[in-house]
């Protein structure tokens, strides 16, 4: 059953678009305010975003597939950005420590990221040290 689920004034809603496979739509999940707090305290570490090359993409542009600037901002001892956390971690059942820091992305008129997935065969990356690590 599709369904909606609002709990308080100003609070996310819940909507239910698929069953199998398991897809929410959330909103109202982050207020502009949060958001600008977060812009504004990422914005002095917004760097040139990374990529992972594989073997057979080795000498190609990588602004050919990705062309964002981004910052992974934590959110240690930050108020807002704690209570932003508590509610993911009460949207997805959980712990905040099993999440990565929010991601702040910036693109410029025409940036793009290539459609990818975030899996990494190794043995496409066998050039590539650093990705093999974190495999």
């Amino acid at each position: 059953p599709l369904s909606f689920v609002r709990s308080s004034a100003g609070s996310p809603v819940l909507r239910t678009l698929s069953l199998k496979p398991r897809i929410f739509e959330v909103k109202s999940f982050i207020e502009e305010r949060e958001c600008d707090v977060m812009l504004e305290k990422a914005r002095p570490h917004v760097r040139k975003s990374s990529v992972s090359v594989k073997d057979g993409d080795h000498g190609k542009p990588v602004d050919s597939w990705r062309t964002s600037e981004n910052y992974f901002l934590d959110s240690t001892g930050d108020p807002d950005l704690e209570a932003l956390d508590m509610r993911v971690q009460n949207l997805t059942r959980l712990p905040i420590v099993n999440s990565e820091y929010a991601q702040i992305l910036k693109y410029e008129k025409q940036g793009r990221y290539v459609a990818h997935t975030d899996y990494f065969d190794p043995a496409a990356y066998t050039k590539d040290a650093q990705t093999l690590r974190l495999i």
